[in-house]
């Protein structure tokens, strides 16, 4: 069996991707990897957002009650693991989409893992001048006043 790259599990995935279902909760959006990236790629540098904010935006945008919390998180780490892919390859910081930059709710969590490979992100946010502080809980530090960087 041919282990796929997380490019081609990208691709798969944003062909099954895009469309409106009714739920009982109201009229939901799936999205695509590729549309998550686009929206990551908006960040800028000095700015933090959450996967919560992510799926605000494209509820918005596709004037639905809400967009599938669950999808937008694993395609969060979908497009993590695309882009460490693409720097193994070679690609620079700056030439990729800056996934680091998406935090976990509420407190601005670091993620530890994405989709089960160690995660990078303190590291890469670190390098962008953020400062981190103990949470007390097991789920690791947070970035210090988070609210001040969301967008």
């Amino acid at each position: 069996m041919i282990k796929k790259s997380w490019t081609e599990k990208l691709k798969e995935t944003d062909a099954k991707g895009g469309i409106r279902k009714q739920t009982d909760k109201g009229l939901m959006y799936i999205s695509k990897p590729s549309e998550i990236a686009r929206l990551i790629k908006k960040i800028p540098k000095g700015k933090l957002t959450t996967t919560k904010l992510l799926a605000e935006k494209l509820s918005k945008k596709y004037k639905v009650d809400f967009t599938c919390p669950m999808t937008t998180g694993i395609f969060t780490s979908v497009v993590a693991n695309t882009v460490e892919e693409e720097l193994e390859k070679g690609k620079k910081l700056t030439e990729v989409t800056p996934y680091w930059r998406v935090v976990k709710e509420p407190k601005g969590y670091i993620y530890d893992k994405y989709l089960g490979l160690k995660s990078k992100q303190k590291k890469y946010l670190s390098k962008e001048g953020f400062k981190f502080v103990p949470s007390g809980t097991k789920q690791g530090p947070v970035v210090k006043d988070v609210e001040k960087y969301l967008v």
